[in-house]
């Protein structure tokens, strides 16, 4: 009496088989009705131990199948699993009469010849490498980026926005990339257009390693794209005494007031003077721990016209800061809702356009400079770079009672 034949085993002439039926639900979807390969013996001991790994794969590619979602279209689904179930059929080399190929080779070679349409070859490309859906790899890049939040949020705009309107790498040329951005971003300053392309570029250089193996497969296609842009004209200007006390005349929030006093009086950037704690005063000293420099960092000494409304802040902070009650937005800032209002204040003169809530900053230099107060100690009460290398490699700065007769000198 012949031996049982093990689950999923068929014997054809003298050799047994790996053997699984496909659903006829799912036999459009791959391309057969049956998947099996030889198990190279007639022996069913061997057969038995020898078949359950290659049924396993089988059995995993009908559920890839049944439950798998497409990626991007039909065409590349069903290739996807058709050559699941062909490499798991197919021997590495296939020989071809006195010709032998490498089994993707012969797999890239047999999908060309069986691609009819422009989506079925665009799938085969995609499939063996020549060719990226751009849009597949934007995740996968943001996973990669160690940046602060707000530069990340950024950077996944642009590359979105570049995906949404180039669908695979060879959509991409030089003059797609210029012409795309003479329009899509004309608003957009030189500067603000290089700094974005940056962004491109870091994502092209991962696309050419991660899908290609190669960082310089993809050519340069950003050169002509980064002269565009107009050049940003920043008119900015002091506000003069009279227009402060229109400022303040017109503001009913005294929380805004307080800002306004603080600025006009210190030169602290909006930001900056938002994260002012209570702890950061001390003997009538504003401790400006962070900047954007090493020279940010600087002991300003409290003007005698504010000393009363610092103490009055230091009383009133419910939560450490100077200025209290702001809360902050998902990246850090404390001045996003200050920014909004303070625009609005802004709208109501004509002077809009020409002024910002930098302009405070100006204004204090502007006061100093009529006060002639030596360059040196300017810089040092704005936390800038000092002048010549004497200043910068043996002076400590000048000592805070002079910078605080200094800066007593204005009057707004």
């Amino acid at each position: 009496m012949a031996a049982r034949l093990p689950p999923h085993v068929i014997r054809r002439r003298n050799l047994l088989y790996a053997h699984v039926q496909i659903p006829k639900s799912l036999r459009k979807v791959v391309g057969k009705a049956a998947l099996q390969k030889s198990l190279g013996t007639d022996s069913v001991r061997e057969a038995a131990i020898l078949a359950p790994p290659i049924v396993a794969v089988f059995k995993r590619a009908i559920e890839t199948a049944r439950s798998g979602q497409p990626q991007d279209s039909k065409a590349r689904e069903k290739l996807r699993y058709i050559l699941e179930l062909e490499r798991a059929t197919l021997p590495t080399t296939v020989f071809l009469g006195s010709y032998q190929l490498p089994r993707e080779d012969y797999l890239k070679d047999a999908a060309l010849d069986a691609a009819d349409t422009r989506e079925e070859k665009e799938a085969v490309e995609v499939e063996f490498g020549s060719l990226a859906i751009l849009k597949e790899h934007v995740e996968p890049w943001l996973l990669t980026l160690e940046l602060a939040p707000k530069t990340k949020d950024q950077y996944s705009t642009v590359i979105r926005q570049f995906s949404q309107q180039f669908r695979t790498n060879k959509d991409v040329t030089s003059l797609s990339m210029s012409q795309w951005v003479a329009t899509a971003w004309a608003h957009k300053s030189k500067t603000t257009i290089r700094r974005d392309l940056g962004a491109i570029r870091g994502f092209w250089k991962y696309l050419s390693v991660r899908k290609f193996g190669d960082p310089s497969v993809l050519p340069n296609i950003f050169s002509g794209a980064a002269t565009l842009g107009h050049q940003k004209k920043r008119v900015s200007r002091a506000f003069t005494t009279e227009e402060y006390h229109q400022l303040l005349s017109a503001c009913e929030d005294q929380r805004i007031i307080d800002t306004l006093k603080l600025a006009i009086h210190t030169g602290i950037r909006l930001e900056r003077l938002h994260q002012l704690r209570v702890l950061d005063v001390e003997n009538q000293v504003f401790l400006v721990r962070k900047g954007k420099t090493d020279a940010s960092r600087r002991m300003l000494p409290v003007h005698k016209d504010i000393t009363q409304l610092v103490a009055r802040l230091i009383d009133e902070s419910k939560d450490g800061y100077l200025l209290t009650g702001y809360r902050p937005n998902k990246y850090g800032r404390r001045s996003w809702d200050f920014s909004k209002r303070f625009a609005r204040l802004l709208s109501k003169f004509e002077f809009n356009s020409e002024t910002s809530f930098h302009s405070f900053r100006k204004s204090f230099v502007t006061q100093l400079e009529a006060n002639q107060v030596p360059i040196v100690e300017v810089q040092r009460l704005i936390g800038h770079g000092k002048m010549g290398l004497a200043y910068d490699i043996y002076s400590s700065g000048p000592a805070i009672e002079v910078l605080r007769a200094e800066i007593n000198k204005l009057k707004f």
